[in-house]
């Protein structure tokens, strides 16, 4: 516009110059060089009366307006323009023109032919040679392409400033020496300052972090090289004194191969930071934890394990991934209770309980476990969590307690029998003895010789009662404190058999009562074998007690072969006695259980030979068991190596 003026300016004095040649040179000429400067103009030229009356316009106006020249000089500027923009924007601006005042401005025009256009428009005084005004020029220039372009930029500008202000994110430039001269204003939400306090070396906003230098070094790179570099973070102050994170994008713009400015965008990223750190924080609980933490798919099929899992399972993270833990069962445990555990947690409730699974290697462990479903924004599950507590070391003490506790029970059980032994099973022969010896001490020669060996008799049988009691009693007790010898040896059976059968065969010969050795002579077992004549004595001894006269008490045995290809024999003690109850024979190896029973001729017991006979059998690795029918019988059975 400043030029289009000049040019005017300087019409005008050449035109003054012009006037001033009229009064020396002939008027041809004059006309000559007046037409050339009209012609020669891109300005629309027009020449006005003070009657406003046309009396020239140039070439370059008549093109504009598809006028010819007798349209318009001698024509008045109302009858061309139309009254209303002559009283309106014209008049006015000539009459302050013919007053001396020069007139310039831009406007919208509507011309007759119906078309907008937007004018720069001049009103020059025009004066005769007494430097009186005769008249205006006017000079008018169409920059409606100018205007046009101009309003589409600001339009263009006004929506970048629209977006750059109202954008989340924080816009600025900076010099290529780090001074900021454009801050967008979401800078006072961000750090507190406003666009106008901010004007300083974005520098000096940054805290010590060493991140900082990362990001330094990538701006001055971008300046060096007019090329822009990657994402950086950067902590910086707030006004308020508080560290602020930003994620910053910078961009240099480049003039004649030279950075002049660096342009950028950052977003904060503060409370992203601090649940990184939080995740990170949280990640480093998970890996490090002492509990073995898995997550899996809505499937059950894994998709992390922390480092404790595969230090306790044996497998490797690279194994189980994508497998169902399912491989981690140790077969302890029901369908019923992985249904139960699938039900809870497929509702959406967190499942607690305790685990007895196995190692890659085979190894039995138990965990105390919980698995919480992880839900999606929508409350969908879409993960189960895992979090489970090694507790075999606790299960392995709990079943030790469990098992002093029983042996602390067995061994009061086992003192409450031997008081009851001693208060009542010595105590009631010793007192029958003594009974008899005293009568037959005092009255000795009041019964005749039939009568006192009768007495004799029954002296003679309580005392090897009762001796043997005391017998079986001692060897128990030393059984419990643990001061029985054991010297295992091979021994043939059929022999240790028949030595068993001899000592008891008066017992037998009392009752009628065949004793059958069925064993075959070439039977080895290897056991102690003062502990072997004590179970056989025992075990034959109780079957003659409940066998009726003239019945038969067979021993026998076998040599058998386990599940382990191991060899061992089971020997049998039969008899054809009166037999027991299923419920009495669930109770014969307890100690706490009083089931002495007298025999069929009234032959009294404490049961402490059917305890004793458990314990010598167990301490040679075997077991013992009976199978009996009431009115035909009993078999104990028990095994020796």
């Amino acid at each position: 516009m400043e030029d289009h003026n000049k040019s005017k300016e300087q019409l005008i004095t050449e035109l003054q110059q012009l006037r001033e040649k009229l009064e020396k040179v002939e008027d041809k000429v004059t006309l000559l060089c007046h037409n050339k400067i009209m012609s020669n103009t891109k300005e629309q030229i027009s020449f006005i009366d003070k009657n406003y009356l046309y009396f020239d316009v140039n070439q370059t106006y008549l093109k504009t307006h598809n006028l010819k020249r007798e349209d318009i000089v001698g024509k008045f500027v109302e009858d061309v323009f139309g009254k209303e923009i002559f009283v309106s924007y014209i008049k006015g601006n000539i009459d302050k023109c013919l007053k001396g005042e020069v007139i310039k401005y831009q406007k919208w025009f509507s011309f007759p032919n119906d078309k907008e256009r937007y004018m720069d428009v001049a009103f020059y005084p025009f004066y005769d040679k007494n430097n009186a005004v005769i008249g205006i020029m006017a000079s008018s220039h169409d920059i409606t392409e100018l205007k046009v372009k101009e309003e589409l930029l600001s339009e263009k500008e006004q929506k970048l400033r629209n977006i750059l202000e109202n954008s989340t994110n924080l816009f600025y430039s900076h010099t290529p020496n780090h001074v900021l001269t454009y801050m967008s204003p979401q800078v006072i939400n961000v750090l507190g300052y406003t666009p106008e306090e901010i004007m300083i070396k974005w520098t000096e906003l940054a805290s010590d972090n060493p991140i900082n230098d990362v990001g330094f070094q990538l701006t001055q790179k971008a300046i060096d090289t007019g090329i822009s570099q990657a994402p950086f973070e950067l902590e910086l102050f707030h006004n308020n004194g508080e560290k602020v994170w930003v994620e910053v994008r910078e961009v240099p713009v480049v003039e004649n191969e030279k950075t002049i400015s660096i342009v950028g965008a950052l977003i904060e990223i503060t409370d992203r930071k601090k649940t990184e750190k939080q995740i990170k924080r949280l990640s480093v609980a998970v890996e490090q934890s002492a509990n073995t933490i898995f997550i899996t798919d809505i499937d059950g099929n894994i998709e992390y394990v922390n480092p404790k899992f595969t230090e306790l399972t044996g497998y490797t993270k690279k194994e189980v991934l994508g497998q169902n833990p399912r491989i981690l069962k140790s077969g302890k445990q029901t369908k019923g209770f992985y249904d139960k555990l699938w039900k809870t947690i497929a509702g959406g409730k967190t499942w607690k309980g305790e685990f007895h699974n196995k190692t890659k290697n085979g190894e039995f462990y138990w965990e105390q476990a919980t698995i919480t479903p992880i839900k999606g924004d929508k409350e969908e599950i879409i993960n189960y969590l895992a979090v489970k507590e090694d507790i075999t070391a606790k299960k392995q003490a709990e079943e030790k307690l469990k098992k002093s506790e029983k042996q602390f029970r067995e061994s009061n059980k086992a003192k409450d029998k031997f008081f009851s032994i001693i208060a009542h099973d010595l105590k009631s022969p010793f007192n029958s003895m003594l009974g008899f010896s005293q009568l037959l001490v005092n009255k000795f020669d009041e019964y005749d010789g039939q009568e006192q060996k009768n007495f004799l008799g029954i002296l003679n049988r309580d005392i090897k009662n009762t001796y043997k009691l005391l017998e079986n009693l001692l060897l128990w007790s030393r059984t419990q404190s643990g001061t029985v010898d054991f010297n295992p040896e091979k021994e043939n059976l059929y022999l240790i058999t028949l030595e068993t059968i001899y000592l008891l065969h008066r017992m037998a010969e009392d009752k009628s009562i065949t004793l059958i050795n069925k064993i075959s002579e070439d039977i080895f077992v290897t056991a102690d074998k003062n502990m072997l004549l004590t179970i056989l004595r025992n075990l034959i001894s109780n079957a003659i007690k409940f066998t009726l006269k003239g019945g038969k008490v067979f021993v026998n045995a076998q040599l058998k072969i386990d599940k382990y290809r191991q060899k061992y024999v089971e020997v049998s003690v039969r008899d054809s006695g009166i037999g027991m109850l299923k419920e009495k024979q669930d109770q014969l190896f307890e100690i706490s259980e009083n089931i002495s029973t007298k025999g069929t001729e009234g032959e009294k017991g404490t049961g402490l030979g059917l305890i004793l006979c458990k314990e010598f059998v167990e301490k040679h690795g075997g077991k013992i068991q009976v199978e009996s029918e009431v009115g035909k019988g009993s078999e104990f059975i028990f095994t020796m190596p």
